[in-house]
């Protein structure tokens, strides 16, 4: 008595255009048969789904398509825009009006924004890009170790990796701060007890060398990246001693610099401990 019973609510839950669908334990008509049969749906509706009021009840967030974001604005604070890593390269590409309307948005509203599904070999996009416009969720490919997957890791060290970080001021509604370019100089002095190189040859000393990339969001800018000579068979106590390298920061509440120590035959000896938040 309850399967039937919860077949005849799961029947009620979904409308097809204007008329209203029962299911059978045995058959449930799908949206690809009503293709075929074209007489169970209007012309000038599509298939429609509905959420059970009970359900609703106990959900906290909605998912809602993005249609613009002046009406988006008007909608229930539980309602939520998923957004995809192709819909938010066409958003960005609108220019700052649309930038300034997706922030506005995100000051009482949240955003999802997950990566796309022809990521093949799980790499990661940018998520300083969707963080500069507001949006609160940002999903990565966590089987993935790039330098994204390190900038995700270093942003939540902020609040010791409890899982949320405060937005920056210029993105609070509460407060009207104007972003102001920053410039950031960084000196490389040296390092000791670098690992050793894993293959076996006859040398396995590596030479270290110290490269830094400042990612700040800013579309259409590259990452600022530099780095330093590079230091011949020793792990032990490299000195580089530098010259001051100097960065400018366009968006100093979102930015991370990002730091790595290679080797200069192609290894990785060291990457993505350190990070700082500007």
């Amino acid at each position: 008595e309850s399967y039937d019973k919860c077949v005849k609510n799961l029947g009620n839950l979904v409308k097809f255009g204007s008329k209203e669908m029962s299911a059978s334990p045995l058959k449930l008509v799908s949206k690809n048969s009503l293709k075929k049969n074209q007489k169970h749906v209007t012309p000038a509706k599509s298939y429609i789904k509905h959420v059970a009021p009970r359900l609703a009840q106990i959900s906290s967030l909605n998912s809602v398509k993005l249609e613009n974001f002046g009406l988006s604005m008007k909608q229930e604070v539980s309602q939520m825009h998923s957004v995809s890593e192709k819909k938010l390269k066409r958003i960005v590409k609108k220019g700052q009006r649309y930038w300034s309307a997706w922030i506005r948005y995100n000051e009482n509203h949240m955003t999802r924004i997950y990566p796309s599904g022809t990521r093949l070999d799980s790499s990661n996009f940018n998520p300083l890009v969707p963080w500069s416009m507001g949006c609160q969720l940002v999903s990565l490919n966590f089987q993935t170790k790039d330098d994204f997957l390190f900038i995700n890791d270093g942003r939540f060290r902020e609040n010791g990796n409890c899982g949320y970080v405060l937005k920056p001021n210029v993105l609070l509604s509460r407060n009207e701060e104007r972003v102001t370019t920053t410039k950031l100089r960084i000196q490389v002095l040296w390092g000791s007890l670098l690992p050793k190189r894993l293959r076996k040859d006859k040398c396995n000393a590596i030479d270290p060398f110290v490269k830094i990339s400042v990612y700040d969001g800013v579309q259409g800018q590259n990452v600022q990246s530099f780095k330093t000579q590079a230091v011949l068979n020793n792990g032990l106590n490299p000195v580089w001693n530098n010259e001051n390298m100097e960065f400018v920061i366009a968006n100093p509440g979102v930015a991370i610099v990002l730091f790595g120590v290679w080797d200069n035959g192609g290894n990785i000896a060291v990457y993505g401990d350190l990070k700082s938040h500007l």
